[in-house]
């Protein structure tokens, strides 16, 4: 219910699965009890009485054998990232792991050698808090990795959810620039009708235009097509674009996916530079039509495509856009009750369906993802209060005695608060800066911004 609620438009079901509880309650509980029983009988007292006064000794470093694994796995992480290979993968995050782990390590021994050569170890508790930190370096250094994992997981994900509904209408556009798009693929199929039909159920709508584009498939086998530069600047007027002039020895090149500037393929150039078409004016990443439906689009000079086409197989597309494109659900269901539509000869594409489904994915993502984020959060609180506890009976003892040999308990303070801070300051702002990085780089592959900024990603 909390679900439906917060995504909307799911209409799920409900049900309490009673018998479902209570066999989990009767299995887990009788485990636990089982479990209690018997631990008692395992562990003798002798046992656990040894481990209790167990010596504790300073942690032993593992920063030679883990900078070794460091460089070992980033040599293979490179040759791999060169050969292109799937393997390389994995190894992106134990590098990126180790390398955090050394980074730390770096960065301590680095404040230890400026405490040492300032004098500042000796100053008040200075002494404390560097002792405090290397007795425990290996599980310190550890705990701070792990929580820089968790924390840029989760500013990484919470820019991405926050940001991914929000600019659905914006991807939809750019993926598909009509409110409604038909095309006819067989010859038998009336045309005409289909189109008086669509036209009849949107003609009153507000902001109501279509257009017919006509274009000449160049290679039918890879959708490569052409259209002639009058037919551009229709389309280009018809969705508030710029307008073009070409010379007979020039072309345009449209986008094809929204994302990705067009370039002429080596095959169609030459194909082009046969035909005394050699210079290109310019290109446009905004399509004009479906995202994938073409597989290139040249726009020509008039004469040069009339010329061209003359050979060449001729087929239509008509575009329709209405205001309100985004509450358009009973005007899609009328017209594809009356088209009866099969995919198979004719196809009837809306932005009305990809912003639906691609908001309601969206929201469900998101939901999910907040879900993870409060668990990730949940695990850095575990992971620090594991590490704290660990070792709680032993610090108590030790600062028990400082406070006997006149140790100011704000300065015992102090030195608590200084570990915490390296536990979890520090591998905060090292996340932040990741997050940074990897929203940036996001950015660049995908067709809107996930920070706000209104701009096409490049």
């Amino acid at each position: 219910m909390i679900a439906e609620k917060t995504i909307g438009d799911l209409d799920l079901y409900f049900y309490i699965p009673i018998k479902a509880f209570l066999v989990t309650i009767l299995l887990m509980g009788g485990l636990f009890i089982i479990v209690s029983l018997i631990a008692p009988i395992i562990l003798k007292k002798k046992k656990i009485i040894a481990l209790l006064k167990k010596e504790e000794k300073e942690e032993k470093s593992y920063i030679l054998a883990t900078s070794i694994l460091f460089i070992t796995v980033s040599y293979i992480t490179i040759y791999l990232h060169e050969k292109v290979s799937i393997y390389v993968y994995p190894l992106y995050l134990i590098t990126f792991i180790l390398g955090t782990y050394c980074f730390f390590y770096i960065t301590f021994f680095i404040y230890e050698r400026f405490m040492n050569l300032t004098s500042k170890k000796f100053d008040g508790n200075g002494l404390v808090k560097v002792g405090n930190f290397k007795y425990y370096m290996n599980t310190n250094l550890k705990t701070m990795t792990i929580n820089m994992v968790l924390f840029s997981i989760i500013l990484s994900s919470l820019i991405v959810i926050v940001g991914a509904p929000q600019n659905v209408e914006e991807v939809t556009e750019k993926i598909m620039p009509y409110s409604y798009m038909y095309a006819a693929w067989d010859k038998n199929i009336n045309e005409k009708a289909q189109v008086k039909k669509i036209k009849d159920v949107l003609k009153d709508k507000e902001g109501y235009k279509d257009l017919q584009i006509e274009y000449s498939e160049f290679r039918d086998l890879n959708r490569d097509i052409i259209i002639s530069n009058s037919v551009y600047n229709d389309i280009a007027q018809f969705l508030d674009r710029k307008t073009i002039k070409l010379n007979p020895d020039e072309y345009f090149m449209v986008g094809v996916d929204g994302k990705n500037s067009p370039r002429i393929r080596k095959l169609l150039g030459e194909d082009f530079e046969k035909l005394g078409i050699k210079k290109e004016q310019g290109s446009d990443k905004a399509v004009i039509a479906l995202s994938g439906y073409f597989s290139s689009i040249t726009v020509l000079e008039n004469n040069k495509y009339e010329n061209l086409s003359k050979k060449l197989k001729k087929e239509r597309i008509f575009a329709f856009s209405i205001k309100d494109w985004k509450q358009a659900k009973a005007e899609e269901t009328e017209i594809r009750s009356f088209l009866k539509i099969d995919g198979t000869s004719e196809t009837l594409a809306s932005a009305y369906s990809y912003y639906y489904l691609e908001k309601l994915q969206r929201s469900i993502v998101a939901y999910v993802g907040s879900i993870l984020c409060v668990s990730f959060l949940i695990g850095i609180a575990s992971t620090t209060y594991s590490r704290l506890y660990s070792s709680s009976g032993e610090e108590i003892s030790k600062y028990k005695t400082m406070v006997k040999l006149g140790m100011a308990k704000d300065l015992i303070q102090k030195s608590l608060s200084s570990t915490i801070k390296w536990v979890f300051v520090l591998s905060f702002i090292l996340a932040l800066f990741i997050a940074w990085y990897f929203i940036y780089t996001l950015n660049q592959y995908t067709l809107v911004s996930y920070n706000g900024n209104r701009e096409e990603a490049k």
